[in-house]
């Protein structure tokens, strides 16, 4: 199961994916395909950070 999340911190746009389901194999097929998804629609800075990096970085 994938969820997408998304909101504005300080301003900046942050979106959050997260797979849940106890097949790694499976979890890793769906992180390569947002990865690969988001690369190619233009969504990933080249910066890419945890979520509460970003957040307390700011």
């Amino acid at each position: 199961m994938s969820i997408w999340k998304s909101g504005r911190i300080k301003g900046e746009l942050l979106a959050e994916l997260s797979t849940k389901t106890p097949d790694q194999a499976e979890a890793d097929a769906l992180e390569a395909a947002w990865l690969h998804g988001l690369t190619e629609s233009g969504w990933l800075s080249a910066e890419q950070t945890s979520k509460t990096s970003f957040v307390m970085d700011r």
